[in-house]
């Protein structure tokens, strides 16, 4: 028993002496992982216009940057430009941010350009201007590894500006990996948050991906989202949030050739996912299949309209393999894989289809074509005598109102309240096809026709507007003298 009770001390005084050296090698990995990147990380002050039902703003923020080439590009969370998954719901909408400064981190202000973002991996893309001369300090994401569940791994953030050194670092432990509806790694600490964007590293400094997160109560963030819209941006920092890791691998041949417009490269397949086929909904149907996508609606002209895809059909097979689509939350997956596979691609599906009251399983194939252009990427035209703003019509216009793919004009994008457009009762999403007695197609002859019906400084503008199913006329009262 003596023996026993030595032994125990024994070993109790060798952990004991091995604990601070185990300490001292921890702290040693943090500084040289701190040391080898913090240069790399830089604040990104930018500014856009938000438009939550019809009113506009201007509104400002600063996130985290991470230099990611020597060269000067920059990538951030797509948070900046309205990203977030949608988290901004529809009715918020964010401009492409304009007077970008990229602050690092011995004080030197740059400017940067916004290029572009990926809607995908959530990763926004900022450009160096006039730098051509000057070699940056950046991560290097081409060494990345993935850790297991357990390994800690330590995130670099920065500190409100005006600290120096500008750069902190924050250490978690990966605790679950995620592979439905995307790849993720899951970290233990919700402080993570507070840098979305920031560079994940291992203890031995490899790189591991960058911070994002997923929302699993979506309308309490939009909720979220639109407060902040009132009061200006920050740094997201949301208890409907999840920290996650987004893998290098998810997004390394962007940094490679980052796309210059939000679809750029990725396939368009121009369908709705109307809801998941559940195994419990399989059953009912007596189907063969227990999980898949129902098509919504069918875009007019569309690569899925051309190839005889039908709203109702079930997409149960995407190239041979068995689509494991099993609920709403998992929808994703399908546009994904239809993004990545890009444009000019052709893809084999196989669906289910409703012949009489037994379905039957057919082949479809379809040539993908690329992803339309959003509303954040085509031009808007103010008008401050009618207090209007106008942009062209959109994919997402023509799926999101239910207009038929003839429809013409120019929509409304925001309304100054006490304007003439306002006080006739023009509201957000109207379509304008007339402006008095003139057709207006796009948003070129709406520009065209407006200066010239303004240059005979009329008391009344008459608008001719589609707004849902309905046709309206808006008297827009012009004071000319308030000119005078």
């Amino acid at each position: 028993m003596k023996l026993s009770f030595s032994l125990l001390i024994a070993v109790i005084l060798l952990f004991a002496a091995a604990m601070p050296a185990q300490s001292d090698a921890t702290a040693d990995q943090l500084t040289q992982v701190y040391e080898q990147n913090n240069a790399a990380l830089v604040y990104v002050d930018y500014g856009v216009e938000m438009t939550f039902r019809g009113q506009t703003r201007d509104s400002s923020g600063t996130i985290l940057g991470l230099i990611v080439s020597e060269g000067g590009l920059v990538i951030a969370s797509d948070q900046m430009a309205g990203g977030g998954g949608g988290m901004l719901g529809n009715q918020v909408s964010i401009s492409k941010p304009k007077n970008v400064v990229i602050t690092l981190g011995d004080g030197d202000e740059l400017r940067g350009e916004y290029i572009s973002r990926d809607q995908d991996v959530g990763i926004a893309f900022i450009r160096i201007q006039n730098a051509e001369d000057r070699k940056f300090p950046f991560v290097d994401f081409s060494g990345s590894v993935t850790p297991g569940v357990g390994d800690e791994v330590v995130l670099l953030a920065l500190l409100p500006e005006g600290f120096h050194p500008h750069v902190k670092f924050l250490v978690g432990r990966i605790n679950s990996e995620i592979d439905k509806p995307s790849r993720y790694l899951s970290v233990d600490n919700a402080e993570f948050l507070e840098a979305l964007g920031g560079p994940v590293f291992t203890l031995e400094g490899k790189p591991v991906g960058i911070v994002t997160f997923r929302s699993p109560n979506q309308s309490a963030l939009e909720s979220t989202m639109r407060g902040m819209m009132m009061g200006g941006i920050s740094s997201l920092t949301s208890p409907f949030a999840n920290p996650l890791i987004l893998p290098s691998d998810r997004f390394t041949e962007l940094l490679k050739n980052p796309p210059t417009a939000a679809g750029e490269g990725k396939g368009w397949l121009g369908i709705t996912m109307s809801q998941a086929l559940t195994k419990e909904l399989a059953e009912s149907l007596e189907l063969d299949y227990s999980s898949g996508v129902f098509v919504g609606k069918v875009v007019e002209g569309s690569p899925a309209d051309q190839s005889g895809l039908q709203g109702g059909d079930i997409i149960v097979k995407l190239n041979e393999e068995i689509l494991d689509v099993e609920t709403d939350e998992h929808l994703e997956i399908l546009s994904r894989k239809i993004q990545q596979y890009g444009p000019e691609r052709e893809i084999k599906l196989a669906v289910l289809r409703l012949d009489g009251d037994q379905y039957t399983e057919q082949d479809v194939s379809v040539l993908l074509a690329e992803m339309p252009q959003g509303a954040e990427e085509v031009e808007r035209s103010e008008n401050e005598r009618l207090g209007l703003t106008v942009r062209d019509l959109v994919m997402d216009d023509r799926i999101g109102l239910d207009l038929e793919a003839d429809t013409t004009g120019v929509i409304v994008h925001a309304v100054e309240r006490a304007g003439p457009a306002g006080l006739g009762e023009l509201r957000q999403n109207d379509i304008i096809q007339r402006v008095g007695d003139r057709e207006v197609k796009d948003l070129a002859g709406y520009k065209t026709v407006v200066e010239e019906v303004l240059t005979g400084k009329p008391e009344r503008v008459v608008l001719f507007v589609r707004r849902g199913n309905e046709t309206n006329f808006i008297n827009c009262e012009i004071d000319w003298e308030e000119e005078e």
